[in-house]
């Protein structure tokens, strides 16, 4: 099977809207399914700003995120080379909380999350940890 996206522009939004077509084995007919789906995300990106920023955890908890009550995402994601640990709205224990994996083990904000503090902690220190936000302005 094949998909088919369609980005629209969302009305009233300097955004984009993707709708997902399955479609079948021919690549060009929607695929025979019972109750055929189409897939549809909104990004927002309206009256907001981006940051894209790495931090270096150590082997005690260290700051990733301040607490920013206006913040409404954000994605982090382990560039190290091993096991990092989050924690949300508290300090980072080591083998508690958040686990990411070596390698691109990573985690998403939910809406309930996302302005709290995030900190981290490694075992060695030194590790690298992406970082991209959100955050209304």
């Amino acid at each position: 099977m094949a998909k088919v996206d369609d980005v629209i522009p969302a009305n009233g939004y300097s955004s984009t809207v993707r709708k997902t077509l399955i479609l079948g084995k021919d690549g060009t007919t929607p695929a025979t399914v019972l109750n055929p789906v189409y897939v549809q995300s909104v990004s927002a990106i309206d009256a907001a700003s981006g940051t894209t920023d790495g931090v270096t955890v150590g082997n005690t908890t260290t700051v990733v995120l301040a607490a920013v009550a206006t913040r409404r995402h954000w994605v982090v994601t382990n560039d190290g080379d091993e096991v990092i640990y989050l924690a949300i709205g508290a300090n980072a224990v080591l083998n508690q909380g958040i686990r990411l994996n070596a390698y691109g083990g990573c985690y998403e904000s939910t809406l309930e999350n996302a302005g709290l503090a995030v900190n981290a902690i490694c075992t060695s220190g030194g590790k690298n940890l992406c970082v991209n936000a959100v955050t209304n302005t």
